[in-house]
């Protein structure tokens, strides 16, 4: 699964919840901390040039609307 292929590759790892001996906690690992930066940033860039290409109004135009959609998505 997800969590199995993340260990495999050294960016989470599983820890025992004190107290709790069926419980694991997952944790970023520092490489899966770095990557998790890097996609950030990644993304930060991406919606830069979307911003820079569709113009200030334009971008604030379609924002709203967006995160509107986004919030209906997470309820």
């Amino acid at each position: 699964g997800l969590v199995r292929t993340l260990e495999t590759r050294g960016l989470v790892r599983r820890e025992p919840v004190p107290g709790n001996r069926r419980s694991m906690a997952l944790t970023l690992t520092p490489d899966g901390a770095d990557l998790l930066s890097a996609l950030h940033a990644a993304a930060d860039a991406h919606e830069g040039r979307i911003a820079a290409h569709l113009g200030a109004d334009v971008y604030a135009d379609l924002l709203g609307p967006l995160s509107r959609l986004g919030r209906l998505r997470g309820s």
